[in-house]
């Protein structure tokens, strides 16, 4: 099997290179993987680097990989018709995630004599203005996001409900990329909804549960005010 570097369609090898990536995250890679978190988002930042290196790094891997196929599928009754971009796409996230587990192996190493080595900054450096929310280990600025959502599968299994005058449905016709475009871009969505007022009296709501547990022993009761 002979691939074309030039002729590769990139943003499709992107993509297949970043799903099976992300594929791969949810196992425990090998001995030496000390933390599946920290290498698959590692990987995920060398892939980005591979394919901004396609001579260098790109060419080499997808030359490796065309290699792999045929020694594993030349002899096989069905040759798998897969492209180019899957092959290469597939190849680059694996090695990206070896290359990752790699790398945080050799943190390992020495690692309380770094820990305890002197660095770029005084201990205290950052300390900024101290407010009352930091002491309590609470960032009363950081936004807290829905638990809601969505995947591309679940879009394309509603698709099978459309039906089109010839019988077929939105499954038959839609690409594969739509669905997950669908379920983005459904998510993207949300974020420009602000919070109504329903949703304000059930933080109030929540606010009062909070209160009941702390004041109920002390016969307290409380109210929101101006609300």
């Amino acid at each position: 099997m002979n691939i074309d570097i030039e002729s590769l369609d990139w943003e499709l090898l992107e993509r297949v290179a970043v799903t099976e990536g992300r594929r791969l995250s949810k196992e425990s890679w090998n001995i030496d993987d000390i933390s599946p978190a920290a290498s698959s988002a590692l990987a995920e930042i060398y892939v980005e680097r591979y394919l901004d290196a396609p001579e260098a790094i790109v060419l080499p891997l997808a030359e490796a990989a065309a290699e792999e196929f045929e020694e594993r599928y030349s002899r096989d009754a069905s040759y798998p018709d897969w492209p180019a971009e899957f092959i290469v796409g597939h190849a680059l996230a694996v090695n990206a995630r070896d290359h990752a587990c790699a790398d945080i192996g050799l943190c390992s190493d020495r690692f309380r004599e770094r820990a305890l080595c002197e660095g770029d900054h005084w201990l205290l450096d950052k300390m900024g203005r101290v407010t009352a929310d930091r002491l309590e280990g609470v960032d009363l600025d950081r936004r807290v996001m829905s638990e809601q959502s969505i995947c591309a599968r679940d879009v394309m299994e509603r698709a099978a409900d459309f039906e089109l005058d010839d019988g077929t449905t939105a499954l038959d016709v839609l690409p594969l990329t739509a669905f997950e475009e669908i379920a983005q871009g459904l998510m993207s969505s949300f974020g420009n909804i602000d919070l109504d007022y329903s949703d304000l009296e059930d933080i109030d709501s929540r606010i009062e549960d909070a209160l009941s547990g702390l004041l109920c022993d002390k016969g307290h009761r409380s109210k929101a005010i101006g609300r």
